[in-house]
Protein backbone atom coordinates (compact mmCIF):
# COMPACT_ATOMS: atom_id res chain seq x y z
CA UNK A 1 0.00 0.00 0.00
CA UNK A 2 1.17 3.39 -0.78
CA UNK A 3 1.89 5.89 2.32
CA UNK A 4 -1.10 7.78 3.26
CA UNK A 5 -0.49 11.62 2.34
CA UNK A 6 -0.88 14.28 4.49
CA UNK A 7 -3.92 16.90 4.31
CA UNK A 8 -2.71 20.45 2.65
CA UNK A 9 -0.74 22.43 5.69
CA UNK A 10 -2.47 25.97 6.28
CA UNK A 11 0.52 28.40 6.59
CA UNK A 12 -1.38 28.58 10.29
CA UNK A 13 -0.12 25.31 10.71
CA UNK A 14 3.14 25.63 8.91
CA UNK A 15 3.85 28.49 11.50
CA UNK A 16 2.56 26.64 14.88
CA UNK A 17 5.39 24.11 13.79
CA UNK A 18 7.59 26.93 13.53
CA UNK A 19 7.00 27.98 17.20
CA UNK A 20 7.49 24.86 18.42
CA UNK A 21 10.57 24.04 16.95
CA UNK A 22 11.96 27.20 18.20
CA UNK A 23 10.97 26.18 21.78
CA UNK A 24 12.35 23.17 21.70
CA UNK A 25 15.44 24.74 22.91
CA UNK A 26 14.67 28.28 24.18
CA UNK A 27 18.14 28.86 25.25
CA UNK A 28 19.53 28.57 21.71
CA UNK A 29 16.61 30.08 19.86
CA UNK A 30 17.82 33.06 22.85
CA UNK A 31 20.76 33.31 21.51
CA UNK A 32 20.56 33.42 18.16
CA UNK A 33 17.86 36.15 18.17
CA UNK A 34 20.20 38.14 20.57
CA UNK A 35 22.78 37.98 17.85
CA UNK A 36 20.31 39.30 15.49
CA UNK A 37 19.34 41.94 17.55
CA UNK A 38 22.89 43.36 18.07
CA UNK A 39 23.23 43.66 14.22
CA UNK A 40 20.22 45.16 13.54
CA UNK A 41 20.06 47.68 16.60
CA UNK A 42 23.55 48.74 16.04
CA UNK A 43 22.49 49.47 12.12
CA UNK A 44 19.26 52.06 14.19
CA UNK A 45 21.70 53.84 16.26
CA UNK A 46 24.15 54.40 13.72
CA UNK A 47 21.75 55.71 11.47
CA UNK A 48 20.18 58.05 14.54
CA UNK A 49 23.14 59.05 15.54
CA UNK A 50 24.27 60.08 12.12
CA UNK A 51 21.75 62.16 11.25
CA UNK A 52 21.18 63.76 15.03
CA UNK A 53 25.25 64.84 14.46
CA UNK A 54 24.66 65.54 11.01
CA UNK A 55 22.11 68.08 11.85
CA UNK A 56 24.25 69.52 14.76
CA UNK A 57 27.36 69.66 12.33
CA UNK A 58 25.20 71.95 9.98
CA UNK A 59 23.84 74.24 13.06
CA UNK A 60 27.53 74.39 14.06
CA UNK A 61 27.92 75.20 10.00
CA UNK A 62 25.67 78.03 9.87
CA UNK A 63 26.46 79.50 13.57
CA UNK A 64 30.49 80.40 12.27
CA UNK A 65 31.55 79.68 8.88
CA UNK A 66 27.85 79.59 7.27
CA UNK A 67 27.23 82.99 8.97
CA UNK A 68 30.10 85.13 7.32
CA UNK A 69 30.36 86.99 4.35
CA UNK A 70 33.79 88.79 3.11
CA UNK A 71 33.70 91.56 1.01
CA UNK A 72 37.00 92.58 -1.15
CA UNK A 73 38.77 91.89 -4.13
CA UNK A 74 41.50 89.45 -3.67
CA UNK A 75 44.90 89.81 -5.93
CA UNK A 76 45.08 87.34 -8.61
CA UNK A 77 48.18 85.51 -6.65
CA UNK A 78 47.03 85.84 -3.26
CA UNK A 79 44.10 85.07 -1.28
CA UNK A 80 44.79 86.46 1.91
CA UNK A 81 45.63 89.99 1.49
CA UNK A 82 43.55 92.17 -0.37
CA UNK A 83 44.49 94.77 -3.21
CA UNK A 84 41.68 97.49 -3.29
CA UNK A 85 41.55 101.41 -4.29
CA UNK A 86 41.19 103.07 -1.37
CA UNK A 87 37.99 104.27 -2.68
CA UNK A 88 36.26 101.01 -3.43
CA UNK A 89 34.93 100.27 -0.58
CA UNK A 90 33.26 103.20 1.21
CA UNK A 91 34.85 104.47 4.92
CA UNK A 92 31.35 104.67 5.92
CA UNK A 93 30.41 101.03 4.75
CA UNK A 94 29.59 99.66 8.23
CA UNK A 95 26.52 102.58 8.34
CA UNK A 96 25.70 101.47 4.84
CA UNK A 97 25.10 98.01 5.77
CA UNK A 98 23.27 98.62 9.10
CA UNK A 99 19.99 98.54 7.70
CA UNK A 100 20.53 95.44 5.61
CA UNK A 101 18.01 92.58 6.95
CA UNK A 102 19.99 89.61 7.92
CA UNK A 103 23.32 91.39 9.07
CA UNK A 104 24.22 91.35 12.34
CA UNK A 105 27.67 92.89 13.00
CA UNK A 106 29.94 94.79 10.32
CA UNK A 107 33.42 95.19 10.78
CA UNK A 108 36.14 97.06 8.38
CA UNK A 109 39.85 95.93 7.98
CA UNK A 110 42.58 97.79 6.60
CA UNK A 111 46.01 96.76 5.81
CA UNK A 112 48.66 98.60 7.25
CA UNK A 113 51.80 98.97 4.91
CA UNK A 114 54.64 98.52 6.56
CA UNK A 115 56.96 98.69 3.57
CA UNK A 116 60.49 97.61 4.92
CA UNK A 117 59.17 97.96 8.66
CA UNK A 118 59.52 95.54 10.93
CA UNK A 119 57.46 95.39 14.67
CA UNK A 120 59.46 94.71 17.56
CA UNK A 121 58.73 93.80 21.07
CA UNK A 122 59.22 95.73 23.58
CA UNK A 123 59.26 93.27 26.88
CA UNK A 124 62.70 93.65 28.98
CA UNK A 125 65.03 91.10 29.51
CA UNK A 126 63.28 89.13 26.25
CA UNK A 127 66.26 86.09 26.35
CA UNK A 128 64.34 84.41 23.30
CA UNK A 129 67.37 85.94 20.91
CA UNK A 130 65.08 87.42 18.00
CA UNK A 131 63.29 90.68 18.43
CA UNK A 132 62.32 91.83 15.59
CA UNK A 133 59.48 90.13 13.97
CA UNK A 134 57.77 90.64 10.06
CA UNK A 135 54.10 90.40 11.05
CA UNK A 136 50.66 91.86 9.27
CA UNK A 137 49.49 94.94 11.07
CA UNK A 138 46.02 95.50 10.36
CA UNK A 139 43.47 98.61 11.10
CA UNK A 140 39.64 97.99 12.27
CA UNK A 141 36.93 99.51 13.33
CA UNK A 142 35.61 97.85 16.94
CA UNK A 143 32.87 96.26 15.35
CA UNK A 144 35.28 93.22 13.94
CA UNK A 145 35.36 91.55 16.73
CA UNK A 146 31.66 91.27 17.04
CA UNK A 147 31.51 90.35 13.23
CA UNK A 148 34.38 87.73 13.99
CA UNK A 149 32.92 86.42 16.87
CA UNK A 150 36.48 87.54 18.37
CA UNK A 151 36.84 86.13 22.12
CA UNK A 152 39.96 87.03 24.56
CA UNK A 153 42.05 85.72 26.01
CA UNK A 154 43.76 87.92 28.78
CA UNK A 155 42.73 91.39 28.98
CA UNK A 156 40.19 93.47 26.66
CA UNK A 157 39.06 94.72 22.95
CA UNK A 158 39.88 98.45 22.06
CA UNK A 159 36.63 100.47 21.69
CA UNK A 160 35.54 103.85 19.78
CA UNK A 161 37.08 105.54 22.17
CA UNK A 162 40.40 103.91 21.48
CA UNK A 163 39.81 105.21 18.25
CA UNK A 164 38.72 108.41 17.71
CA UNK A 165 41.40 109.20 20.24
CA UNK A 166 43.97 107.75 18.58
CA UNK A 167 45.24 105.75 21.48
CA UNK A 168 48.36 104.12 20.63
CA UNK A 169 47.01 100.79 21.69
CA UNK A 170 46.48 96.96 20.04
CA UNK A 171 45.34 93.95 20.31
CA UNK A 172 47.47 90.77 19.43
CA UNK A 173 46.14 87.90 17.85
CA UNK A 174 47.60 84.68 19.90
CA UNK A 175 50.19 83.22 17.62
CA UNK A 176 51.41 87.02 16.62
CA UNK A 177 51.68 86.73 20.14
CA UNK A 178 53.47 83.44 20.57
CA UNK A 179 56.22 84.64 18.41
CA UNK A 180 56.40 88.49 19.78
CA UNK A 181 56.67 85.88 23.36
CA UNK A 182 54.20 87.72 24.60
CA UNK A 183 52.64 85.37 26.94
CA UNK A 184 50.68 87.54 29.66
CA UNK A 185 49.81 91.24 29.65
CA UNK A 186 51.05 91.69 33.27
CA UNK A 187 53.38 94.85 33.01
CA UNK A 188 51.97 96.14 30.35
CA UNK A 189 53.91 95.02 27.40
CA UNK A 190 54.31 96.91 24.56
CA UNK A 191 55.22 96.32 20.80
CA UNK A 192 56.85 98.77 18.29
CA UNK A 193 55.72 99.10 14.71
CA UNK A 194 58.14 101.31 12.84
CA UNK A 195 59.48 102.69 16.01
CA UNK A 196 55.96 103.98 17.11
CA UNK A 197 54.86 101.94 20.62
CA UNK A 198 51.91 100.36 21.17
CA UNK A 199 50.60 99.24 25.12
CA UNK A 200 49.36 95.38 24.30
CA UNK A 201 45.74 95.69 25.64
CA UNK A 202 44.44 92.29 25.05
CA UNK A 203 45.43 89.34 23.51
CA UNK A 204 43.08 87.20 20.97
CA UNK A 205 42.18 83.50 21.26
CA UNK A 206 39.47 82.43 18.85
CA UNK A 207 38.35 84.49 15.72
CA UNK A 208 35.54 82.24 13.98
CA UNK A 209 36.76 81.40 11.06
CA UNK A 210 38.87 84.62 10.31
CA UNK A 211 42.20 82.57 11.23
CA UNK A 212 44.39 85.43 9.69
CA UNK A 213 43.50 87.96 12.46
CA UNK A 214 45.80 85.26 14.70
CA UNK A 215 48.67 85.82 13.36
CA UNK A 216 48.23 89.98 13.14
CA UNK A 217 48.54 92.80 15.39
CA UNK A 218 45.12 94.70 14.76
CA UNK A 219 44.95 98.63 15.60
CA UNK A 220 41.97 100.86 16.25
CA UNK A 221 41.00 102.27 12.69
CA UNK A 222 41.70 105.79 14.17
CA UNK A 223 45.25 104.63 15.69
CA UNK A 224 46.39 103.82 12.23
CA UNK A 225 45.59 106.86 10.31
CA UNK A 226 47.13 109.09 13.49
CA UNK A 227 50.17 107.14 13.53
CA UNK A 228 50.59 105.35 10.23
CA UNK A 229 48.61 106.82 7.84
CA UNK A 230 46.31 104.53 7.04
CA UNK A 231 43.36 105.63 5.17
CA UNK A 232 40.56 103.83 3.36
CA UNK A 233 38.73 100.33 3.85
CA UNK A 234 40.20 96.99 2.65
CA UNK A 235 37.87 94.36 3.39
CA UNK A 236 34.09 93.97 5.23
CA UNK A 237 33.79 90.84 7.17
CA UNK A 238 30.10 90.77 7.71
CA UNK A 239 28.26 88.34 10.21
CA UNK A 240 25.05 87.40 9.03
CA UNK A 241 22.08 85.55 11.13
CA UNK A 242 21.71 81.88 10.55
CA UNK A 243 20.36 81.05 6.96
CA UNK A 244 20.68 84.50 5.70
CA UNK A 245 24.57 84.31 4.34
CA UNK A 246 23.57 84.25 0.80
CA UNK A 247 20.57 86.18 0.51
CA UNK A 248 22.56 89.40 2.27
CA UNK A 249 25.99 88.45 -0.58
CA UNK A 250 23.36 89.19 -2.98
CA UNK A 251 22.58 92.32 -1.62
CA UNK A 252 26.17 93.81 -0.52
CA UNK A 253 28.03 94.48 -3.42
CA UNK A 254 25.03 96.55 -4.79
CA UNK A 255 24.69 98.63 -1.61
CA UNK A 256 28.31 99.06 -1.17
CA UNK A 257 28.92 100.06 -4.68
CA UNK A 258 25.60 100.85 -6.71
CA UNK A 259 27.64 102.43 -9.74
CA UNK A 260 29.93 99.92 -10.05
CA UNK A 261 29.22 96.24 -8.06
CA UNK A 262 31.48 94.06 -10.43
CA UNK A 263 34.65 96.23 -8.40
CA UNK A 264 33.71 94.11 -5.56
CA UNK A 265 34.01 90.73 -4.73
CA UNK A 266 31.48 88.81 -2.31
CA UNK A 267 32.75 85.60 -0.79
CA UNK A 268 30.02 83.79 0.77
CA UNK A 269 29.77 80.27 2.62
CA UNK A 270 28.85 76.92 0.85
CA UNK A 271 25.03 76.60 0.14
CA UNK A 272 23.61 74.88 3.84
CA UNK A 273 21.75 72.27 1.28
CA UNK A 274 24.83 71.46 -0.63
CA UNK A 275 26.85 70.88 2.61
CA UNK A 276 23.64 68.73 3.85
CA UNK A 277 23.66 66.75 0.75
CA UNK A 278 27.78 65.90 0.82
CA UNK A 279 27.40 65.04 4.55
CA UNK A 280 24.30 62.80 3.68
CA UNK A 281 26.31 61.14 1.10
CA UNK A 282 28.99 60.02 3.43
CA UNK A 283 26.95 58.93 6.04
CA UNK A 284 24.81 56.71 4.04
CA UNK A 285 28.15 55.22 2.73
CA UNK A 286 29.06 54.54 5.89
CA UNK A 287 25.38 53.24 7.25
CA UNK A 288 25.47 51.07 3.94
CA UNK A 289 28.75 49.46 4.52
CA UNK A 290 27.85 48.86 8.47
CA UNK A 291 24.40 47.92 7.68
CA UNK A 292 25.56 45.10 5.11
CA UNK A 293 28.32 43.58 7.47
CA UNK A 294 25.81 43.46 10.23
CA UNK A 295 23.22 41.66 8.38
CA UNK A 296 26.00 39.67 6.81
CA UNK A 297 26.93 38.67 10.70
CA UNK A 298 23.28 38.34 11.78
CA UNK A 299 22.20 35.86 8.63
CA UNK A 300 25.84 33.90 9.35
CA UNK A 301 24.42 33.25 13.26
CA UNK A 302 20.88 32.53 12.00
CA UNK A 303 22.14 29.60 9.08
CA UNK A 304 24.60 28.07 11.43
CA UNK A 305 22.10 27.71 14.62
CA UNK A 306 19.45 26.15 11.94
CA UNK A 307 21.82 23.69 10.67
CA UNK A 308 22.98 22.33 13.78
CA UNK A 309 19.06 22.15 14.28
CA UNK A 310 18.33 19.93 10.81
CA UNK A 311 21.35 17.42 12.25
CA UNK A 312 19.63 16.85 15.49
CA UNK A 313 16.27 16.94 14.02
CA UNK A 314 16.82 13.86 11.55
CA UNK A 315 14.81 11.56 13.45
CA UNK A 316 11.89 14.10 13.50
CA UNK A 317 12.54 14.93 10.13
CA UNK A 318 12.14 11.19 9.37
CA UNK A 319 8.81 10.44 10.59
CA UNK A 320 6.79 13.60 9.60
CA UNK A 321 8.28 12.55 5.90
CA UNK A 322 7.17 9.26 6.84
CA UNK A 323 3.74 10.23 7.45
CA UNK A 324 3.30 12.03 3.95
CA UNK A 325 5.02 15.46 4.89
CA UNK A 326 6.20 16.92 1.57
CA UNK A 327 9.40 17.97 0.95
CA UNK A 328 7.93 21.77 0.34
CA UNK A 329 6.28 21.53 3.48
CA UNK A 330 9.62 20.72 5.40
CA UNK A 331 11.77 23.29 3.72
CA UNK A 332 8.69 25.92 4.51
CA UNK A 333 8.91 24.83 7.99
CA UNK A 334 12.19 25.67 9.00
CA UNK A 335 12.02 28.81 6.52
CA UNK A 336 9.52 30.00 9.12
CA UNK A 337 11.55 29.09 12.02
CA UNK A 338 14.71 31.33 10.61
CA UNK A 339 12.26 34.21 9.42
CA UNK A 340 10.59 34.11 12.52
CA UNK A 341 13.74 34.98 14.62
CA UNK A 342 14.32 37.64 12.45
CA UNK A 343 11.37 39.16 12.99
CA UNK A 344 11.89 39.15 16.33
CA UNK A 345 14.60 40.73 16.55
CA UNK A 346 13.83 42.92 14.40
CA UNK A 347 11.14 44.26 16.55
CA UNK A 348 13.94 44.03 19.16
CA UNK A 349 16.06 45.68 17.70
CA UNK A 350 13.89 48.28 16.55
CA UNK A 351 13.28 49.27 20.42
CA UNK A 352 16.77 49.10 21.36
CA UNK A 353 18.13 51.39 18.50
CA UNK A 354 16.06 53.72 19.50
CA UNK A 355 16.60 54.12 23.41
CA UNK A 356 20.77 54.21 22.54
CA UNK A 357 19.83 57.12 19.69
CA UNK A 358 17.74 58.98 22.65
CA UNK A 359 20.46 58.42 25.30
CA UNK A 360 23.34 59.46 23.28
CA UNK A 361 21.65 62.61 22.00
CA UNK A 362 20.82 63.50 26.00
CA UNK A 363 24.52 62.95 26.71
CA UNK A 364 25.67 65.34 23.78
CA UNK A 365 22.59 67.64 24.27
CA UNK A 366 21.75 66.95 20.56
CA UNK A 367 18.16 66.36 18.88
CA UNK A 368 17.50 62.86 18.22
CA UNK A 369 16.89 63.13 14.51
CA UNK A 370 15.87 60.04 12.72
CA UNK A 371 13.67 58.62 9.67
CA UNK A 372 9.98 57.46 10.50
CA UNK A 373 10.81 54.46 8.23
CA UNK A 374 13.87 53.35 9.98
CA UNK A 375 12.43 51.58 12.79
CA UNK A 376 9.53 50.07 10.73
CA UNK A 377 11.61 48.42 8.11
CA UNK A 378 13.67 46.90 10.65
CA UNK A 379 11.25 43.84 10.87
CA UNK A 380 10.98 43.64 7.61
CA UNK A 381 14.76 43.31 7.11
CA UNK A 382 15.02 40.95 10.07
CA UNK A 383 12.57 38.68 7.99
CA UNK A 384 14.67 38.92 4.96
CA UNK A 385 17.94 38.12 6.79
CA UNK A 386 16.37 34.74 8.90
CA UNK A 387 14.82 34.22 4.74
CA UNK A 388 18.23 34.17 3.27
CA UNK A 389 19.62 32.51 6.33
CA UNK A 390 17.23 29.86 6.15
CA UNK A 391 17.97 29.09 2.88
CA UNK A 392 20.68 26.15 3.17
CA UNK A 393 19.43 24.93 6.22
CA UNK A 394 15.62 24.23 4.78
CA UNK A 395 16.91 22.63 1.37
CA UNK A 396 19.27 20.22 3.39
CA UNK A 397 16.08 19.08 5.78
CA UNK A 398 14.13 18.93 2.73
CA UNK A 399 16.67 16.46 0.75
CA UNK A 400 16.45 14.16 3.87
CA UNK A 401 15.17 10.70 2.40
CA UNK A 402 12.87 9.45 4.96
CA UNK A 403 14.28 6.21 5.27
CA UNK A 404 17.60 7.24 5.19
CA UNK A 405 16.52 9.88 8.34
CA UNK A 406 14.93 6.60 10.21
CA UNK A 407 18.23 4.48 9.72
CA UNK A 408 20.12 7.57 10.74
CA UNK A 409 18.79 7.85 14.25
CA UNK A 410 17.81 4.17 14.67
Amino acid sequence: MPPRRLGRLSLLDLVDEAIAGLLMRPGRTALTILGSVVGMAAIIATIGIAQSSEDRILSRFEEFGGSFVIVGRTSPDSSTVLDLASDVIPSDADARLSHVEGIEAVGLLSVVDLGSGTVESGLVGNTAGQSEFQLPVVAATPEIFAAARASIREGRLFDAGHSSRGDRVAVVGSRAATRLHIHSLEGQPAIFVEGIPLVVIGLLENVGDQERLLDSIIVPSGTAAKAFGTVGVDEVVIRTSPGAATDVGRRVATTLSPNNPSALEVRVPREPIAVRSAISGDLDTLIFVLAGLALLTGAIGIANVMLVAVLERVSEIGVRRSLGATRAQIAMQFLLEAALIGLIGGVVASSLGLVTVVGVSAVRGWTPTMDSWVPLVTPIAGVFEGLVAGLLPARRAASLHPMEALRTTG
